[in-house]
């Protein structure tokens, strides 16, 4: 009878034992899929809050045209390879690339003035509020995507996006409040 006792209790330890185990180990992924939780942000539309694009969507895509060029983490991504332009019109742009956008793209074709040799451009605006965030860019009919670039890409306007993270941290206060 004594050794059946002492059976249980080692099992019950054992038992124990194993479900503290369990638990580390369940919190122990918890704390990892943080990290993804980060990369799974979006990029927000500065002026009303649309969800843009996911941060993990995000893309290096260099220019030789560009007038300057940096690498920053943007909405947890790091290394995002972040551009300068000037149109004709002399307006400057930081840009960054992306390979899905939820955006509304004009009609109107552009071939001329491209940021990115062998593809045409779009303007594009956010579908909530109509804001300008970007160019949606294609390949040309004539052109090849020889260097491994994609078809089709996005260029957004760093100054009209809006991290998720960052957008989290803003207070809003009623106006009854008198902020």
């Amino acid at each position: 009878m004594a050794a059946s006792s002492n059976r249980c209790l080692l099992s019950a330890s054992n038992f124990l034992h194993f479900l503290l185990t369990l638990i580390v180990v369940y919190f122990s992924l918890d704390s990892v899929g943080s990290v993804a939780d980060e990369i799974t942000d979006y990029l927000l539309c500065r002026k009303c809050g649309h969800e843009v694009v996911r941060a993990a969507n995000l893309i290096n895509i260099p220019s030789k045209v560009a007038l300057r060029q940096r690498n920053s983490t943007f909405g947890g991504v790091p290394e995002i390879l972040i551009q300068q332009f000037k149109n004709p019109h002399d307006n400057s742009f930081e840009v960054i690339t992306t390979r899905k956008a939820d955006v509304l793209e004009d009609l109107q074709k552009y071939s001329d003035d491209t940021w990115f040799p062998n593809y045409s451009w779009w303007i594009t605006k956010c579908p909530h509020c109509g804001q300008h965030m970007g160019w949606t860019y294609r390949i040309n009919s004539q052109g090849t995507s020889t260097d491994g670039r994609p078809e089709q890409f996005y260029g957004l306007v760093l100054d009209n996006l809006l991290p998720q993270q960052e957008a989290e941290t803003l207070i809003h206060f009623p106006k009854a409040y008198g902020f």
